[in-house]
């Protein structure tokens, strides 16, 4: 079993833009840093400018000059990535069955996701991940405070996801 890196490192896998839920993860986080919350926020996917619902260059700078967020782009080697992080969250306002979400539980990481098609299918809510309604910014923060002050769940959370991806969504039943 793997030690929780220091600081955490929480991994936000998607697109860059709105309905990935982006805006309220980081509003999110922003509070939870105030709160005295020690963790990064590592963002892995593309910046989709040709998206309307793209970051502006405004928002995206913004979130660069954060000292506790690191935008990491686009990745290949998504395995890698994940070995490295400790929790992982993609708040989608809208998903098809997210391949992210099930690499991440595959890997043994707790999540925490929206409770929408797609996302609920690979995420049992306190069972191997939490669940939060779209939009929800105090849900996402309240979510990510719980997982973050309590290493034994995120790890029973993390054990139950890769249970979960082993049983129900091996490419033989897919």
């Amino acid at each position: 079993k793997k030690n929780y890196n220091k600081p955490i490192n929480v991994l936000f896998p998607g697109r860059i833009i709105k309905e990935k839920g982006i805006i309220e993860l980081v509003a999110a986080c922003k509070e939870l840093w105030s709160d005295g919350y020690k963790f990064k926020l590592n963002i892995t996917g593309r910046i989709d400018l040709e998206n309307k619902s793209s970051l502006n260059s405004n928002e995206l700078k913004a979130l660069s000059r954060n000292k506790n967020i690191i935008i990491k782009g686009y990745s290949e080697n998504m395995k890698s990535v994940y070995k490295k992080t400790d929790i992982v969250i993609l708040p989608s306002w809208r998903e098809g069955l997210s391949k992210a979400l099930l690499e991440s539980a595959s890997m043994g990481l707790p999540i925490i996701t929206t409770d929408t098609p797609g996302c609920r299918e690979v995420v049992k809510n306190n069972y191997s991940g939490l669940l939060v309604p779209v939009k929800n910014k105090e849900a996402i923060k309240k979510a990510l405070s719980n997982l973050l002050s309590d290493y034994k769940l995120w790890r029973l959370y993390g054990e139950n996801a890769r249970n979960n991806v082993l049983e129900n969504f091996t490419v033989e039943k897919i």
